[in-house]
Protein backbone atom coordinates (compact mmCIF):
# COMPACT_ATOMS: atom_id res chain seq x y z
CA UNK A 1 0.00 0.00 0.00
CA UNK A 2 1.21 3.34 -0.80
CA UNK A 3 1.46 6.67 1.27
CA UNK A 4 -0.84 8.21 -1.44
CA UNK A 5 -3.99 5.60 -0.65
CA UNK A 6 -3.07 4.70 2.24
CA UNK A 7 -5.79 5.50 4.99
CA UNK A 8 -8.68 5.97 2.05
CA UNK A 9 -10.95 3.17 4.25
CA UNK A 10 -10.58 5.80 7.21
CA UNK A 11 -13.58 8.14 7.25
CA UNK A 12 -15.51 9.72 9.82
CA UNK A 13 -18.85 7.77 9.81
CA UNK A 14 -16.82 4.67 9.79
CA UNK A 15 -14.85 5.32 12.68
CA UNK A 16 -17.80 7.03 14.08
CA UNK A 17 -19.67 3.67 13.91
CA UNK A 18 -16.94 1.80 15.72
CA UNK A 19 -16.87 4.33 18.46
CA UNK A 20 -20.09 2.91 19.73
CA UNK A 21 -18.69 -0.70 19.39
CA UNK A 22 -17.10 -1.98 21.95
CA UNK A 23 -16.99 -6.00 22.44
CA UNK A 24 -19.81 -8.12 21.31
CA UNK A 25 -18.22 -11.11 22.47
CA UNK A 26 -16.65 -10.25 25.78
CA UNK A 27 -19.36 -8.19 27.06
CA UNK A 28 -22.16 -10.48 27.19
CA UNK A 29 -20.27 -12.74 29.34
CA UNK A 30 -19.39 -9.75 31.77
CA UNK A 31 -22.80 -8.86 31.70
CA UNK A 32 -23.60 -12.32 33.31
CA UNK A 33 -21.11 -11.69 36.46
CA UNK A 34 -22.89 -8.20 36.85
CA UNK A 35 -26.26 -9.54 36.99
CA UNK A 36 -25.19 -13.05 38.91
CA UNK A 37 -23.38 -10.97 41.88
CA UNK A 38 -23.01 -7.03 41.04
CA UNK A 39 -20.33 -4.82 40.71
CA UNK A 40 -18.67 -6.24 43.79
CA UNK A 41 -18.66 -9.49 41.61
CA UNK A 42 -17.20 -7.64 39.33
CA UNK A 43 -14.50 -6.09 40.45
CA UNK A 44 -13.11 -9.44 42.39
CA UNK A 45 -13.18 -10.93 38.98
CA UNK A 46 -11.38 -8.25 37.36
CA UNK A 47 -8.78 -8.58 40.45
CA UNK A 48 -8.17 -11.88 39.84
CA UNK A 49 -7.92 -11.66 35.97
CA UNK A 50 -5.46 -8.86 36.59
CA UNK A 51 -2.65 -11.74 37.26
CA UNK A 52 -2.54 -12.87 34.03
CA UNK A 53 -0.25 -15.90 35.40
CA UNK A 54 -2.71 -17.03 37.95
CA UNK A 55 -5.40 -19.87 36.96
CA UNK A 56 -8.87 -19.18 36.15
CA UNK A 57 -11.06 -18.78 38.82
CA UNK A 58 -13.09 -21.62 40.47
CA UNK A 59 -16.34 -20.20 39.83
CA UNK A 60 -16.44 -18.97 36.53
CA UNK A 61 -19.78 -18.52 34.77
CA UNK A 62 -20.18 -21.52 32.28
CA UNK A 63 -20.35 -18.57 29.42
CA UNK A 64 -17.24 -17.31 30.95
CA UNK A 65 -15.55 -20.84 31.38
CA UNK A 66 -16.06 -21.83 27.88
CA UNK A 67 -14.69 -18.66 26.59
CA UNK A 68 -11.64 -19.60 28.07
CA UNK A 69 -11.70 -23.21 27.35
CA UNK A 70 -12.61 -22.09 22.93
CA UNK A 71 -9.41 -23.32 21.10
CA UNK A 72 -7.49 -19.85 19.66
CA UNK A 73 -7.16 -19.91 15.85
CA UNK A 74 -5.44 -16.85 13.97
CA UNK A 75 -7.11 -15.59 11.04
CA UNK A 76 -5.10 -16.14 8.09
CA UNK A 77 -3.62 -12.31 7.75
CA UNK A 78 -1.41 -13.06 10.75
CA UNK A 79 2.03 -13.79 9.99
CA UNK A 80 3.85 -15.80 13.00
CA UNK A 81 7.34 -15.40 11.32
CA UNK A 82 7.37 -11.57 11.17
CA UNK A 83 6.06 -12.01 15.14
CA UNK A 84 8.83 -14.21 15.61
CA UNK A 85 11.29 -11.39 13.50
CA UNK A 86 9.61 -8.84 16.31
CA UNK A 87 10.72 -11.38 19.31
CA UNK A 88 14.29 -11.56 17.81
CA UNK A 89 14.25 -7.17 18.00
CA UNK A 90 12.54 -7.20 21.50
CA UNK A 91 15.77 -9.49 22.64
CA UNK A 92 18.08 -7.15 20.98
CA UNK A 93 16.15 -3.44 22.53
CA UNK A 94 13.92 -4.72 24.65
CA UNK A 95 14.57 -2.01 27.17
CA UNK A 96 14.72 0.44 25.08
CA UNK A 97 10.98 -0.67 23.46
CA UNK A 98 9.72 -0.33 27.54
CA UNK A 99 11.31 3.20 27.52
CA UNK A 100 10.23 4.12 24.52
CA UNK A 101 6.32 2.94 24.54
CA UNK A 102 6.10 4.54 27.93
CA UNK A 103 7.24 7.88 27.19
CA UNK A 104 6.24 8.41 23.53
CA UNK A 105 3.13 5.45 22.57
CA UNK A 106 1.24 6.26 25.97
CA UNK A 107 2.13 9.60 26.13
CA UNK A 108 0.59 10.34 23.01
CA UNK A 109 -2.31 7.99 23.94
CA UNK A 110 -3.36 10.40 26.55
CA UNK A 111 -3.50 13.11 24.48
CA UNK A 112 -6.81 11.80 23.40
CA UNK A 113 -10.03 12.58 25.71
CA UNK A 114 -11.65 8.70 26.11
CA UNK A 115 -8.24 7.22 26.57
CA UNK A 116 -7.18 9.76 29.63
CA UNK A 117 -10.30 9.61 31.03
CA UNK A 118 -10.49 5.95 31.04
CA UNK A 119 -7.35 5.23 32.52
CA UNK A 120 -8.09 8.60 35.51
CA UNK A 121 -11.65 7.36 35.89
CA UNK A 122 -10.84 3.57 37.03
CA UNK A 123 -9.54 5.63 40.69
CA UNK A 124 -13.03 5.19 41.33
CA UNK A 125 -12.75 2.11 42.18
CA UNK A 126 -8.79 1.72 42.84
CA UNK A 127 -6.48 4.82 43.94
CA UNK A 128 -3.45 2.85 42.92
CA UNK A 129 -5.08 2.67 39.01
CA UNK A 130 -2.50 4.87 37.36
CA UNK A 131 0.49 2.99 38.76
CA UNK A 132 -1.65 -0.22 37.93
CA UNK A 133 -2.22 0.50 34.24
CA UNK A 134 1.53 1.63 33.48
CA UNK A 135 2.31 -1.76 35.07
CA UNK A 136 -0.25 -3.59 32.53
CA UNK A 137 1.37 -1.57 29.30
CA UNK A 138 4.97 -3.08 30.44
CA UNK A 139 3.63 -6.17 31.54
CA UNK A 140 1.85 -6.57 27.84
CA UNK A 141 5.50 -5.23 26.70
CA UNK A 142 7.72 -8.05 28.24
CA UNK A 143 4.89 -10.68 27.58
CA UNK A 144 4.55 -9.75 23.78
CA UNK A 145 8.31 -9.83 23.72
CA UNK A 146 8.77 -12.91 25.24
CA UNK A 147 9.68 -16.08 23.09
CA UNK A 148 6.80 -17.79 21.31
CA UNK A 149 4.39 -15.74 23.95
CA UNK A 150 2.06 -15.16 21.03
CA UNK A 151 2.26 -18.23 19.02
CA UNK A 152 -0.61 -21.02 18.90
CA UNK A 153 0.52 -24.29 18.10
CA UNK A 154 -1.28 -26.87 16.44
CA UNK A 155 -3.07 -29.29 18.03
CA UNK A 156 -1.48 -32.80 17.65
CA UNK A 157 -3.09 -36.15 17.84
CA UNK A 158 -5.15 -36.07 21.42
CA UNK A 159 -3.47 -32.84 21.99
CA UNK A 160 -5.30 -29.75 22.30
CA UNK A 161 -4.06 -26.21 21.25
CA UNK A 162 -0.85 -25.09 22.54
CA UNK A 163 -0.72 -21.33 23.62
CA UNK A 164 1.32 -19.26 24.47
CA UNK A 165 1.88 -16.96 27.76
CA UNK A 166 0.95 -14.07 25.71
CA UNK A 167 -2.12 -15.09 24.06
CA UNK A 168 -3.65 -16.56 27.52
CA UNK A 169 -2.90 -13.12 29.08
CA UNK A 170 -4.34 -11.22 26.43
CA UNK A 171 -7.65 -13.01 26.34
CA UNK A 172 -7.65 -12.38 30.30
CA UNK A 173 -7.22 -9.03 29.75
CA UNK A 174 -9.96 -8.66 26.80
CA UNK A 175 -12.42 -9.64 29.73
CA UNK A 176 -10.85 -7.54 32.11
CA UNK A 177 -11.69 -4.78 29.05
CA UNK A 178 -15.10 -5.43 29.28
CA UNK A 179 -15.40 -5.31 33.06
CA UNK A 180 -14.73 -1.76 32.92
CA UNK A 181 -16.99 -0.80 30.79
CA UNK A 182 -19.62 -1.95 32.43
CA UNK A 183 -18.29 -0.55 36.16
CA UNK A 184 -17.80 2.72 34.36
CA UNK A 185 -21.08 2.64 33.02
CA UNK A 186 -23.28 0.87 35.84
CA UNK A 187 -24.90 2.57 38.40
CA UNK A 188 -22.15 2.61 40.88
CA UNK A 189 -20.17 4.38 38.74
CA UNK A 190 -21.78 7.26 39.48
CA UNK A 191 -21.60 8.78 35.83
CA UNK A 192 -18.00 8.03 35.70
CA UNK A 193 -18.34 8.11 32.35
CA UNK A 194 -20.51 9.92 29.62
CA UNK A 195 -20.94 8.25 25.89
CA UNK A 196 -22.08 11.19 24.95
CA UNK A 197 -18.96 12.90 25.27
CA UNK A 198 -16.49 9.74 24.66
CA UNK A 199 -18.85 7.05 23.49
CA UNK A 200 -18.53 3.51 24.79
CA UNK A 201 -15.87 3.27 27.09
CA UNK A 202 -12.43 0.80 25.78
CA UNK A 203 -14.85 1.01 21.93
CA UNK A 204 -13.40 -0.32 18.73
CA UNK A 205 -11.91 3.10 17.84
CA UNK A 206 -10.04 3.57 20.83
CA UNK A 207 -8.99 -0.06 20.98
CA UNK A 208 -7.44 0.70 17.59
CA UNK A 209 -5.66 3.94 18.36
CA UNK A 210 -4.43 2.22 21.84
CA UNK A 211 -2.76 -0.15 19.60
CA UNK A 212 -1.29 2.02 17.16
CA UNK A 213 0.24 4.73 19.83
CA UNK A 214 1.86 1.58 21.32
CA UNK A 215 3.30 0.20 18.42
CA UNK A 216 4.34 3.22 16.26
CA UNK A 217 5.12 5.09 19.48
CA UNK A 218 7.61 2.35 20.21
CA UNK A 219 9.04 2.89 16.49
CA UNK A 220 8.94 6.28 16.04
CA UNK A 221 10.82 6.24 19.77
CA UNK A 222 13.60 3.93 18.90
CA UNK A 223 14.09 6.07 15.48
CA UNK A 224 14.14 9.43 17.30
CA UNK A 225 16.72 8.08 19.37
CA UNK A 226 19.21 6.55 17.36
CA UNK A 227 17.80 3.11 16.68
CA UNK A 228 17.52 2.12 12.53
CA UNK A 229 14.79 0.42 11.81
CA UNK A 230 14.84 -1.29 8.78
CA UNK A 231 11.07 -1.52 6.81
CA UNK A 232 11.20 -5.08 7.85
CA UNK A 233 11.84 -4.63 11.49
CA UNK A 234 8.47 -2.11 11.43
CA UNK A 235 5.87 -4.43 9.39
CA UNK A 236 7.55 -7.34 12.29
CA UNK A 237 6.99 -4.74 15.55
CA UNK A 238 3.35 -3.96 13.68
CA UNK A 239 2.53 -7.65 13.20
CA UNK A 240 3.11 -8.49 16.67
CA UNK A 241 0.98 -5.69 18.00
CA UNK A 242 -2.29 -6.58 15.26
CA UNK A 243 -2.10 -10.33 16.75
CA UNK A 244 -2.01 -8.85 19.81
CA UNK A 245 -4.89 -6.34 19.31
CA UNK A 246 -7.20 -9.45 17.77
CA UNK A 247 -6.76 -11.32 21.16
CA UNK A 248 -8.31 -8.51 22.66
CA UNK A 249 -11.11 -8.36 20.18
CA UNK A 250 -10.39 -5.73 17.83
CA UNK A 251 -12.43 -5.75 14.90
CA UNK A 252 -10.44 -7.44 11.41
CA UNK A 253 -12.07 -3.96 9.82
CA UNK A 254 -9.90 -1.55 11.71
CA UNK A 255 -6.81 -3.62 11.33
CA UNK A 256 -4.06 -1.66 9.22
CA UNK A 257 -2.70 -3.45 6.31
CA UNK A 258 0.88 -2.28 6.54
CA UNK A 259 2.70 0.70 8.28
CA UNK A 260 1.67 3.48 6.17
CA UNK A 261 -2.16 2.56 6.57
CA UNK A 262 -1.46 2.15 10.54
CA UNK A 263 0.08 5.94 10.26
CA UNK A 264 -2.96 7.07 8.21
CA UNK A 265 -5.40 5.29 11.02
CA UNK A 266 -3.42 6.50 13.93
CA UNK A 267 -3.56 10.19 12.23
CA UNK A 268 -6.64 10.20 11.34
CA UNK A 269 -8.35 9.46 14.98
CA UNK A 270 -6.13 12.07 16.62
CA UNK A 271 -7.36 14.54 14.18
CA UNK A 272 -10.98 13.51 15.30
CA UNK A 273 -9.83 13.46 19.22
CA UNK A 274 -6.78 14.68 20.05
CA UNK A 275 -7.02 17.73 22.74
CA UNK A 276 -5.93 18.69 25.95
CA UNK A 277 -7.78 17.18 29.40
CA UNK A 278 -7.04 17.60 33.17
CA UNK A 279 -7.59 13.51 32.82
CA UNK A 280 -4.57 13.44 30.55
CA UNK A 281 -2.30 16.01 32.55
CA UNK A 282 -3.60 14.11 35.64
CA UNK A 283 -2.18 10.76 34.61
CA UNK A 284 0.99 11.91 32.61
CA UNK A 285 2.10 13.44 36.32
CA UNK A 286 1.98 10.65 37.90
CA UNK A 287 3.68 8.47 35.20
CA UNK A 288 6.43 10.97 35.03
CA UNK A 289 6.37 11.07 38.56
CA UNK A 290 6.98 7.08 39.27
CA UNK A 291 9.93 6.88 36.25
CA UNK A 292 11.53 10.22 37.94
CA UNK A 293 11.24 8.47 41.40
CA UNK A 294 13.20 5.45 39.52
CA UNK A 295 16.28 7.95 38.94
CA UNK A 296 19.20 8.86 40.87
CA UNK A 297 19.32 12.60 41.98
CA UNK A 298 20.10 15.38 39.07
CA UNK A 299 18.47 13.18 36.54
CA UNK A 300 15.13 13.69 37.36
CA UNK A 301 13.83 16.17 34.55
CA UNK A 302 15.16 14.19 32.11
CA UNK A 303 12.08 11.68 31.11
CA UNK A 304 9.16 15.09 31.31
CA UNK A 305 12.17 16.30 28.67
CA UNK A 306 12.29 13.08 26.82
CA UNK A 307 8.58 13.30 26.72
CA UNK A 308 8.57 16.48 24.89
CA UNK A 309 11.46 15.74 22.57
CA UNK A 310 9.30 12.20 21.42
CA UNK A 311 5.70 14.21 20.95
CA UNK A 312 6.88 17.58 20.35
CA UNK A 313 5.73 20.87 22.19
CA UNK A 314 2.34 21.21 20.00
CA UNK A 315 1.07 17.43 21.56
CA UNK A 316 3.16 17.92 24.95
CA UNK A 317 1.33 20.80 25.88
CA UNK A 318 -2.25 18.95 25.69
CA UNK A 319 -0.98 16.91 28.30
CA UNK A 320 0.74 19.84 30.30
CA UNK A 321 4.09 17.81 30.40
CA UNK A 322 6.54 20.07 32.42
CA UNK A 323 9.24 22.00 30.36
CA UNK A 324 12.62 22.07 30.96
CA UNK A 325 13.86 23.96 28.71
CA UNK A 326 17.96 23.86 29.08
CA UNK A 327 17.09 19.57 29.23
CA UNK A 328 15.36 19.81 26.49
CA UNK A 329 17.92 22.01 24.70
CA UNK A 330 20.55 19.58 25.24
CA UNK A 331 18.73 16.89 24.42
CA UNK A 332 17.75 18.41 20.91
CA UNK A 333 21.37 19.65 21.17
CA UNK A 334 23.14 16.47 21.05
CA UNK A 335 20.43 14.42 18.94
CA UNK A 336 23.04 14.21 15.94
CA UNK A 337 25.43 12.54 18.02
CA UNK A 338 22.45 9.35 20.05
CA UNK A 339 23.12 7.38 16.64
CA UNK A 340 27.05 7.15 17.68
CA UNK A 341 27.01 7.40 21.58
CA UNK A 342 23.69 5.75 22.24
CA UNK A 343 22.96 8.05 25.07
CA UNK A 344 19.20 6.94 24.93
CA UNK A 345 20.47 3.03 25.07
CA UNK A 346 22.36 4.10 28.22
CA UNK A 347 19.33 6.11 29.87
CA UNK A 348 16.88 3.21 29.20
CA UNK A 349 19.38 0.82 30.40
CA UNK A 350 19.50 2.87 33.50
CA UNK A 351 15.72 3.21 33.90
CA UNK A 352 14.49 -0.28 32.85
CA UNK A 353 15.86 -2.62 35.62
CA UNK A 354 14.62 0.31 37.98
CA UNK A 355 11.53 -0.21 36.79
CA UNK A 356 11.13 -3.84 36.72
CA UNK A 357 12.13 -3.68 40.56
CA UNK A 358 9.51 -1.49 41.22
CA UNK A 359 6.76 -3.25 38.88
CA UNK A 360 7.64 -6.48 40.51
CA UNK A 361 7.72 -5.34 44.35
CA UNK A 362 5.51 -7.56 46.68
CA UNK A 363 4.00 -3.74 47.18
CA UNK A 364 2.42 -3.02 44.03
CA UNK A 365 1.48 -6.64 42.53
CA UNK A 366 0.58 -8.14 45.87
CA UNK A 367 1.75 -11.14 47.41
CA UNK A 368 -0.25 -13.75 44.86
CA UNK A 369 0.81 -12.06 42.25
CA UNK A 370 4.00 -12.90 39.67
CA UNK A 371 6.27 -10.96 37.44
CA UNK A 372 8.75 -12.69 35.01
CA UNK A 373 11.06 -11.44 32.65
CA UNK A 374 11.55 -12.91 29.07
CA UNK A 375 15.07 -15.19 29.64
CA UNK A 376 16.69 -13.19 26.85
CA UNK A 377 15.44 -9.55 28.30
CA UNK A 378 17.11 -10.71 31.80
CA UNK A 379 19.94 -11.79 30.08
CA UNK A 380 20.60 -8.59 28.27
CA UNK A 381 20.20 -6.66 31.56
CA UNK A 382 22.44 -8.79 33.50
CA UNK A 383 19.85 -9.97 36.25
CA UNK A 384 20.12 -13.34 38.56
CA UNK A 385 16.91 -12.25 39.75
CA UNK A 386 13.88 -14.25 39.22
CA UNK A 387 11.00 -11.81 38.65
CA UNK A 388 8.00 -14.26 39.80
Amino acid sequence: MTAANAGARWTDDALGHWRRVADPVADPLSKEVLDAGGPAALGRLTRQLDDWEAPLPDDLTPGMRAFFDTPLTYPAWVDEARIAHAEDLFAAFGPMTVTALLLNGYAQFLTCPAGARAMYAARVFSPESIASRMLEIVQFALFMGARGGLSLAPPTAGTPPSVGRSARAYRKLRIVHANIRLLLTCDAARDAWDAGAFGMPINQEDLALGTLCFCLGSIDGLQKTGFDLSRDDQEAMLMAWRAAAWLLGLADELQPADIPDAQALRGKILERHQRGTREGAVVIREMLRIVEGLLPPGTRRIPAALVRFQLGDRQADLIDVPNSRWVLGVIRGTEPLWQTTRLFAWLAKLVSPRLLVWASSPTRLGADRRFELPPALAGKLGSTRDHR
